[in-house]
């Protein structure tokens, strides 16, 4: 981690931008702190508690998670995804209260902006529904790479 400063942008996706009233979307600007990562610097590691939920305002990062599904059951880390300015991760585990499914890593240089697992549940309460649906295609891409399993396995 480079630096952490505060933030006047949030660099919020459209998808629920749009879901919170000005007056919310101040509050969750207010509430967003920025953090600089280093390329290959580990954002998120898949089994840890929850404490943050992350939106890129800047770069590229790759979502991996570790490989004890295939026949190889090799435990090292596989790609999943990647995720550009724009997008979020972090939200499945604040939202499920459980440890991170995934690991997340700086592709490039990235700015996050980062909201605290106590701002997330208070602030974001309107977009919870429209984060919850993400939870589907997540399971869809591990059923796609590793055959069937579940965020639940990844957890163990």
């Amino acid at each position: 981690v480079v630096s952490t400063q505060s933030t006047g942008s949030s660099g919020i996706n459209a998808e629920y931008g749009q879901e919170l009233e000005s007056y919310e979307r101040m509050n969750l600007s207010d509430a967003l702190v920025t953090t600089k990562y280093k390329s290959g610097d580990a954002i998120i590691k898949q089994g840890e508690e929850a404490e943050a939920f992350f939106i890129i305002e800047k770069g590229t990062c790759v979502v991996k998670v570790k490989d004890t599904f295939s026949s190889q059951h090799t435990n090292e880390e596989v790609e999943v995804s990647q995720l550009n300015s724009g997008e979020y991760f972090g939200e499945l585990a604040l939202l499920q209260q459980k440890p991170r499914a995934a690991s997340v890593y700086a592709l490039t240089d990235v700015d996050c902006a980062v909201l605290d697992i106590k701002a997330f549940e208070r602030l974001l309460g309107p977009c919870l529904d429209i984060m919850s649906r993400n939870v589907a295609n997540y399971e869809k891409q591990l059923t796609d790479l590793f055959g069937e399993v579940s965020l639940e396995d990844l957890r163990r």
